[in-house]
């Protein structure tokens, strides 16, 4: 049988022993107080309480002929090491000394408390000693020390006898137990006007980063005792790895991914509650896991997949995990990429109530008939949304506030839209307030917000076909409405497509597209400074954000955009095989449309088609009259024959072009 013995007097000597016991192996903790006891918080563990000289530690060693005995205890107890280290010898029991990381160089740090205090004696100013009660009376021989020294010491009655014995009084001792994050130390520094910090080389786990980024922060100097020796042994991180090894532990952790709501503690689920007191460790955003910080027992604010994976490497103490995000993990959340992170992991979703379904709630809305848009983080067609839409949900952020979303709607024209704003919901200075985008367009509020957005005139059909007086229209050629209907029809458009409209004019061919792309954009290519007036005028009128007008000569414009998945010539400009070839580059499976009206044109497209060997083409040439009223009849008028060709996947390769 396994039996290892842990001196479990840091941080890492106490996650050391959770890890063994999760996997099953028989541990014996040793803690020199009964403080030391309370913090194991295990109940699974042999504890062995209070201090031993080396020949009790032999005894013990002797009587339980552990596998391992790890030492864990402070890099400055230097002579319990030393004692340890003989028992073991004595004893025959292998010795593993684990190692507390230090990031320190030698030149950030003073070699002895002697340096220290020598160093203070020659400075004014207020010190919060950070190392102890065990080391105080050495500190005590700094000038003025009861008006200058205050120290941050355990809240045990054998410290506190240390601080009354060395005339520290009430008001300059802070008993309290870690850890501290880097504002606590900082309000302390201010509270009691420190202008120097005396901490220990006491590694990441023991809260230096903390203290030195508080000192940093508030403009004061962090004087580091450094370690008083050079120890060999392991790292954390290379311990478990030699755990794993020689004894054969290798059981993965579970990790839950827990939807809190919209934060407040009221709703949280029973199962979410469930899952957070199992858990080890909970993960997630900052305001995630303070929101839940009454059920973490350990906890670490990242929601960054690759990170998480990274910390939970150097943790395997922990066998169970809560990952913790905001809403419901099935309605715009992290949840999906943690998913495939984890994928190696067994993971159990726990769903929660989304902001959504709480916002219509307090509307007395349905989730029926409302489509939901998030622009927390993300891209969005709000416009084109808002649009054909009746009422529309959307989650805001910091960059796309209320306030630039209803600059958004009136400048498209959508100024009388209902909008109901929710603040802040479900905590005490939740807001829900009502009006028109024109009224939200100067309000600040806070980022944690969403918009029901209700269009009563929302565009019911869609139909291709805008007729052709309903255009902003100038000198630019314009394609026709019978041969746009024909060449969407080509292009075969899904919703998430990255159209090129090339030569775009006045901006038809990628308007009409773009009114059918949801999730897609249109890049509408345009040489002429009139035709990207129109586009911009013609996006505004219909109500298109999807659509990009860039001013330029193609193909070289095409450098500086995404790969399409389509592509409309409507000019060319006698570059149809650069343009061609320029297309493919970018994507090889890119569809192409192109009209030709002279036999040129025709000419060139045709060659190009048999240049490039598409697998699938197709030529379609268009007469098109229409209706003109003459006097009490109606005449007939044609228009110029067009052709359009329709070609994707060429055989050839662009090298062979």
């Amino acid at each position: 049988m396994v039996r290892i013995g842990v001196f479990a007097g840091t941080t890492e000597g106490r996650n050391i022993v959770n890890y063994l016991i999760s996997q099953g192996v028989t541990v014996t903790a040793f803690v020199a107080t009964e403080y030391g006891e309370t913090l194991l918080n295990t109940s699974n563990a042999v504890i062995h309480c209070g201090r031993m000289e080396q020949d009790e530690m032999e005894l013990i060693m002797r009587e339980n002929r552990f596998s391992l005995m790890i030492d864990a205890t402070h890099p400055y107890a230097q002579v319990v090491t030393k004692h340890i280290v003989s028992a073991c010898d004595n004893t025959n029991t292998k010795y593993l000394r684990l190692l507390r990381k230090s990031d320190l160089s030698k030149q950030e740090s003073f070699d002895s408390i002697d340096e220290i205090v020598n160093y203070l004696n020659n400075q004014e100013g207020n010190i919060l000693l950070t190392t102890g009660s065990k080391d105080l009376k050495e500190y005590c021989r700094i000038r003025n020390f009861k008006e200058r020294l205050y120290v941050r010491v355990l809240p045990m009655e054998d410290s506190l006898k240390i601080c009354s014995d060395c005339a520290i009084m009430p008001s300059h001792i802070v008993a309290i137990q870690g850890p501290f994050s880097e504002e606590f130390n900082r309000s302390l520094i201010r509270m009691y006007h420190i202008s120097y910090l005396v901490t220990k080389d006491s590694g990441l786990q023991g809260g230096l980063q903390e203290k030195i980024s508080a000192a940093k922060e508030e403009g004061i100097k962090a004087l580091i005792l450094g370690r008083p020796v050079k120890e060999q042994g392991y790292s954390y991180e290379e311990t478990i790895e030699y755990l794993k090894n020689t004894f054969q532990l290798h059981l993965k952790p579970k990790f839950y991914l827990i939807g809190i709501g919209t934060g407040a503690r009221k709703l949280l689920t029973m199962e979410a509650i469930e899952a957070l007191k199992q858990s080890d460790c909970v993960i997630g955003a900052k305001r995630m896991v303070e929101a839940v910080s009454m059920y973490a027992k350990n906890s670490y604010h990242e929601y960054v997949p690759e990170k998480i994976l990274e910390f939970v490497k150097i943790h395997p103490e922990y066998q169970q995990y809560a990952v913790v995000l905001s809403g419901d993990i099935n309605v715009y959340s992290g949840a999906k990429k943690l998913r495939t992170a984890l994928k190696d992991y067994e993971v159990e979703p726990i769903c929660g109530i989304s902001s959504v379904s709480y916002f219509l709630s307090k509307l007395h809305e349905s989730l029926e008939n409302v489509t939901l848009l998030s622009l927390h983080g993300r891209e969005g067609a709000l416009i084109a949304t808002v649009r054909t839409s009746q009422k529309v949900v959307v989650l805001l952020s910091r960059e796309n506030s209320i306030r630039t979303v209803c600059e958004e709607l009136c400048e498209y024209g959508l100024s009388k839209v209902k909008v109901t704003l929710g603040e802040c919901l479900s905590y005490e200075e939740e807001r829900i307030i009502e009006g028109t985008a024109e009224d939200f367009r100067h309000i600040m509020t806070d980022s944690l917000c969403l918009a029901y957005i209700y269009n009563a005139d929302y565009e019911q059909t869609i139909t291709p076909g805008i007729p052709e007086e309903h255009w902003v229209r100038g000198n630019i050629p314009m394609t026709k409405e019978e041969v746009r209907i024909i060449c969407l029809s080509k292009l075969k458009l899904k919703k998430d497509a990255i159209l090129y409209d090339i030569g775009a004019g006045t901006g038809s061919v990628a308007i009409e597209a773009g009114r059918f792309l949801s999730e897609g954009k249109v890049y509408a290519i345009e040489k002429e400074e009139e035709g990207i007036a129109l586009i911009e005028a013609n996006r505004k009128k219909f109500m298109v954000d999807q659509v990009i007008p860039v001013h330029g000569i193609a193909p070289e414009v095409f450098d500086a955009l995404e790969a399409p998945t389509h592509a409309f010539l409507g000019g060319t400009n006698g570059k149809l095989k650069a343009i061609l070839k320029a297309l493919l580059v970018k994507n090889p499976k890119v569809r192409i449309v192109i009209t030709a009206v002279s036999l040129e044109t025709i000419a060139e497209a045709v060659t190009c088609l048999k240049e490039f060997d598409f697998c699938e083409t197709d030529v379609v040439t268009l007469s098109v009259s229409k209706a003109k009223k003459l006097g009490s009849h109606h005449l007939m008028y044609a228009q110029n024959p067009i052709s359009v060709f329709t070609c994707q996947y060429p055989r050839n390769t662009i090298e062979k072009i």
